[in-house]
């Protein structure tokens, strides 16, 4: 769990993102252990959904 951060102010980020774009484009991710950090597998995560949601430039 993230000290600084609580779990779910994301889960109501996920749920808020959901009203901007497809529902079913948006899912929310916990990452056990991590707590205020990133790791590889989020980051990839995050990448992809953005050039999802983005066109190519």
């Amino acid at each position: 769990m993230d000290p600084m951060i609580p779990v779910q102010f994301g889960a109501l980020t996920a749920e808020k993102l959901k009203t901007i774009v497809s529902a079913h484009k948006v899912t929310f991710h916990t990452y056990p252990g991590l707590m205020h950090t990133s790791c590889p597998q989020e980051m990839s995560a995050v990448k992809e959904f953005i050039e999802k949601q983005l066109p190519r430039i």
